[in-house]
């Protein structure tokens, strides 16, 4: 099966390593191509000539399955068949690489499905020990007033009149905090002004690094100064602050197992595959 494949593996492979089809590789990358052919087809035989492999069966419908995924990724099925004779293949190789392909990889995941199972202990040290992973960071409610600057625009947009109309909307806002919301809805040039300046609930790194510098300075309530990016000038007002907060063990139990177990296969394979190539 390995030798039948080869045309499919240099096509793989020449793309992988090179970038590109074996027709424009020069004698030394083609001289690197059949040594990378050799391993892999040498790893393909040792795989495939386990007692597992003898479990695989790569049905005609699966590989159907991943012929279809390939052609859909063309335009059409004739840019397909021009793209396979320009790797110097035909059809049939594309389809016995794909078997092989397919049955090397079931032979793999089965060997991994054989790793030993992560307990419920050692879920727990995981959670235990990685606390920084299980914690949610702090977050922050904004809304947010702008009023946008435009060299060319109307004349209220102009940059000293945008400013001024953004001082003017603020000083108002000082006296009366808990009109931001209707100052947002009346003047703010931000779609949030439909939702009274409303921008959500945010982490950090979400705004831009002046806004959020800003918004993770303020205490709840209250206003910043105005704040200038490339879309304008900015108020905004923090509505709330939800501390950074560790995730519930329950929560969280089912995923770390998961990603252990995924770990615990992926060495699994690793031990298995040094194993059979062994001397």
């Amino acid at each position: 099966m390995a030798q039948d494949s080869t045309p499919y593996l240099r096509f793989k492979i020449a793309l992988r390593r090179f970038g590109g089809p074996t027709s424009g590789l020069n004698p030394e990358q083609q001289a690197r191509l059949d040594d990378l052919v050799a391993q892999e087809q040498q790893l393909h035989g040792l795989i495939l000539s386990r007692q597992e492999a003898g479990r695989i069966v790569v049905g005609e419908e699966t590989v159907g399955h991943a012929l279809e995924l390939i052609i859909g990724r063309y335009d059409s099925r004739e840019e397909f068949e021009r793209d396979l004779a320009r790797h110097g293949m035909e059809l049939e190789d594309l389809v016995r690489g794909l078997r092989e392909e397919l049955a090397v990889g079931a032979v793999l995941e089965l060997v991994g499905d054989s790793a030993p199972r992560v307990g419920l202990e050692e879920a727990r040290a995981y959670y235990q020990d990685h606390a920084a992973e299980f914690t949610r960071p702090e977050q922050r409610t904004v809304r947010q007033i702008l009023i946008t600057i435009s060299s060319s625009g109307p004349p209220e947009n102009l940059r000293p009149n945008s400013r001024a109309r953004l001082e003017a909307i603020r000083a108002r806002l000082l006296e009366e905090p808990s009109r931001f919301g209707d100052e947002a809805a009346a003047h703010s040039e931000c779609p949030s002004a439909l939702n009274r300046g409303l921008l959500g609930t945010v982490s950090r790194g979400t705004l831009y690094p002046r806004l959020d510098r800003a918004l993770f300075s303020l205490a709840r309530g209250e206003i910043s100064g105005i704040l200038e990016t490339e879309l304008g000038f900015h108020l905004l007002r923090c509505d709330g602050i939800e501390p950074a907060q560790r995730m519930a063990w329950e929560d969280v139990s089912d995923r770390i197992r998961e990603r252990l177990q995924d770990r615990a296969r992926r060495r699994h394979v690793r031990s298995w595959l040094r194993e059979i190539s062994s001397p």
